[in-house]
């Protein structure tokens, strides 16, 4: 109640100068739990209630309230600190968060800043309708992997569609039907062979679309298809500009390569079209960030990175992340130069 008592007693002084600046404590172990901290997390995390309450009464009074979750080495914490990092923990790498949040330049109020070893971070809690692309694939002799990963999601998060990457195909001449006057049955792109007298070959993968509640709205239509007979458009409602959503059934196929080490280094590589199109699915205006915990060869980031979005991506790999690093630099340098060509055009 310390922080009560102290904010109480200077609040009406704040008010009637028409400036405050206040700085609560709270710590970790209340924004994201810690065993055997229960009454103090609790206690912790209250503080962030106190903060967004007064945060709001103090507005129109220039009176900032915010919050700073501290690490440093004191003479609770020094027990459980590693003697090599007991360097690193001073205090005094804490108190310039807290000397910005009270200088009367800074505004903000609200934020809960976590400090220590002289690395500063904003701490947010957000409620969005978020989403979870997953891709996973299996192999002959472990089919259930897919399912097994899929089954782990489903603690946390509602399955709201299955989707089928399917990277090569085979359309029966006899059955593409009239529109599509094939000459022959047509194969299309390639797989990897299964030299097995049980197993088929593996030609496709899932990607299970987790979101909070199963009700995260979608664009469909951002990766629809048009309709091949026309005459629906008119008898359907939903078929509005002639666009019907493409269904669960993706084909995207790898480019051509010369060489597996050279142009596709890393075993689980995956086309750039394959995060471009759940992006858009999930609606381009919606994402104010991606991240990708998986990077690889930093697919994901290029296609980020053409559509204009925010991008965060994690690789423990070094080569593997110097690659990704490689391959979105071009990416970026090649659509600037498409960029400016196109312009270039536009004038002529």
């Amino acid at each position: 109640m310390g922080a009560v008592y102290c904010t109480h007693a200077a609040w009406p002084i704040m008010r009637e100068k028409g400036f405050g600046r206040v700085v609560m404590t709270t710590s970790s172990a209340g924004l994201y739990g810690n065993h055997g901290h229960t009454n103090y997390g609790t206690a912790k995390m209250a503080l962030i209630g106190l903060m967004n309450s007064l945060k709001e009464e103090g507005r129109r009074y220039n009176i900032s309230v915010n919050a700073i979750a501290p690490i440093a080495l004191t003479r609770m914490s020094e027990p459980a600190t590693t003697p090599q990092y007991a360097p690193l923990m001073k205090p005094e790498f804490v108190t310039a968060a807290v000397a910005w949040l009270c200088a009367p330049d800074n505004t903000d109020s609200g934020h809960i800043i976590q400090a220590g070893a002289g690395y500063y971070s904003k701490i947010e809690v957000r409620e969005a309708a978020g989403a979870l692309f997953l891709n996973v694939g299996s192999t002959p002799v472990r089919p259930w992997t897919a399912f097994d990963v899929a089954t782990e999601a489903r603690q946390h998060l509602e399955l709201q569609n299955t989707i089928h990457w399917i990277k090569s195909i085979v359309i029966d001449q006899a059955l593409a039907g009239a529109r599509v006057p094939l000459e022959r049955d047509l194969a299309v792109d390639h797989y990897k062979p299964i030299n097995s007298e049980r197993f088929v070959n593996d030609c496709h993968e899932f990607i299970f679309h987790f979101t909070p509640n199963g009700r995260t709205p979608l664009a469909r239509r951002a990766v629809g298809v048009p309709y091949q007979d026309r005459s629906n458009i008119a008898r359907w409602s939903s078929a509005a500009g002639g666009i019907r959503c493409r269904g669960n059934t993706w084909f995207m196929p790898y480019s051509t390569i010369q060489s597996r080490e050279r142009d596709r280094p890393h075993p689980a590589t995956f086309p750039t079209l394959l995060p471009e199109r759940c992006l858009r699915l999930h609606g381009i205006e919606r994402c104010g960030l991606v991240v990708d915990p998986f990077l690889g060869l930093g697919s994901s980031a290029i296609a980020c990175a053409e559509l204009g979005l925010d991008f965060i991506g994690i690789e423990l790999d070094r080569d593997y992340l110097e690659e990704a690093v490689a391959r979105v630099r071009e990416a970026v340098r090649e659509q600037k130069r498409a960029s400016g060509l196109a312009r270039s055009e536009s004038a002529v």
